[in-house]
This record gives structure tokens, C-alpha cells and sequence, in this order.
């Protein structure tokens, strides 16, 4: 159930495939390229949300995503659905991450990784940023 009381199973088909469908112009799965003999071998590591914050553009991910790639050479993302492949420099990355000290298997679990602005356009040439000022406003609204 959510918090809301609704049973997963009550929500229609239908809608579950709008939503998908919505969340994938933000959504990004996460990868590192390590080298290997003949040719090299991507890590899968996750996905992240590609979001805008006060201009900033970042990916909010999970924090232990954030933990596992931040020593690779190269982070990767998928723009579309034929698996093209782009990748930033890790060195042009910075992560911010928000964790539960004291019981991190509770959470929160979260990184907001910043972008080079450099790296924005191509990036939005295939995916959308979920501008969370917007959002926050619209759920007030809701209120």
C-alpha cells in the first residue's frame, strides 16, 4: 500500500504505464567502463533521476550508487532506449550525499550529483530535467 492507503494492485494498468512512460524522459541508468582484455567491460551500478535545482543541473541518486562509482575514471548514461551510451569525467562531478549515520539500512540513501553545464545540452537533447522548484510548487497547490 502506499501512504495514501491505495493498494498497488488497485492502480489500473493504464496508469502504471503512463507513469513509466512519464519517468522516462528523467530517468538515466548509471554505469562505470572499466578496461578489460579485447574490450572494455561496463559496470552497471544503478539509475538516477535527472533533476534541476535553483539552475543547477544534477542527478539525484542513492547514495550508495553514489559510493560505488565515485572512484571511476568515466560515469555513464543512457539517453535512450537504444542503450547510446554517454559518459562525464568523474573529476567534473560533484556529489552531495544525505544518509542516516546512525541506521543507514533506513535511510535516507541519497547523492545529488552536479553536472558540468558543459555536459547539459547533449544530454538534453534526449532526456528532460524534473525541475524540483516546479514541482514543490505544484504540491503545495495540491494542498
Amino acid at each position: 500500500m502506499d501512504s495514501l492507503g491505495v493498494p498497488i494492485e488497485a492502480i489500473p494498468n493504464s496508469l502504471l504505464g503512463e507513469i513509466a512512460e512519464a519517468l522516462q524522459h528523467y530517468v538515466v541508468p548509471i554505469y562505470t567502463i572499466s578496461p578489460g582484455i579485447g574490450s572494455p567491460r561496463i559496470w552497471w551500478f544503478g539509475s538516477g533521476t535527472l533533476v534541476e535545482v535553483a539552475g543547477q543541473h544534477s542527478i539525484l541518486t542513492a547514495a550508495h550508487v553514489w559510493d560505488a562509482i565515485r572512484d571511476a575514471e568515466q560515469i555513464g548514461l543512457v539517453l535512450t532506449t537504444f542503450l547510446s551510451g554517454f559518459t562525464i569525467r568523474r573529476e567534473t562531478i560533484s556529489g552531495r550525499v544525505i544518509r542516516n549515520g546512525d541506521n543507514p539500512e533506513w535511510g535516507p540513501d541519497l547523492a545529488l550529483l552536479t553536472i558540468p553545464s558543459a555536459c547539459v545540452g547533449r544530454i538534453s537533447a534526449h532526456k528532460s530535467f524534473l525541475n524540483l522548484a516546479q514541482q514543490r510548487a505544484r504540491f503545495a497547490e495540491l494542498r
